[in-house]
């Protein structure tokens, strides 16, 4: 997939399967999502290690052949329309929440409650400044 990049350097939107990738190729595959400037959507098996222009809208769970019960996390982003601070801070807690619902059963149950207290009051803390924004 990254030495194919030329020919899909253009697309509007991409699905990465990329369960498998080793995080130097996330890094770098990170940064060719970044130089398509076409780009409007991604979606990936994982995270992705570093962004700046796409922001972390969604997880879906897609039901996959190897896990069609619960089905696998699907990463959604999408391209920013500019670069507002208050999206970068509502991010990680979101995910963090996620993480800790997706957290398997060798996590203890006492690190995932304490994880997911910690983004959800993150949460609740700068929601209210997102909705002032708007106004």
């Amino acid at each position: 997939i990254l030495k194919s990049w030329r020919s899909w350097r253009s697309a509007t939107a991409v699905f990465a399967s990329s369960l498998c990738f080793p995080k130097d190729v996330m890094e770098t595959l990170a940064d060719q999502l970044e130089a398509c400037h076409r780009l409007r959507k991604v979606m990936s098996l994982q995270m992705l290690p570093r962004y700046v222009s796409f922001t972390l809208v969604d997880v879906q769970h897609w039901p996959m052949s190897w896990q069609q019960d619960r089905g696998c996390p699907v990463y959604i982003y999408e391209r920013r329309p500019s670069y507002p601070f208050y999206r970068l801070l509502l991010e990680e807690p979101w995910a963090s929440l996620r993480q800790c619902s997706n957290a398997d059963s060798e996590s203890s149950d006492i690190r995932r409650v304490q994880n997911s207290r910690v983004g959800f009051l993150l949460l609740c803390c700068l929601l209210p400044l997102l909705s002032s924004e708007k106004k």
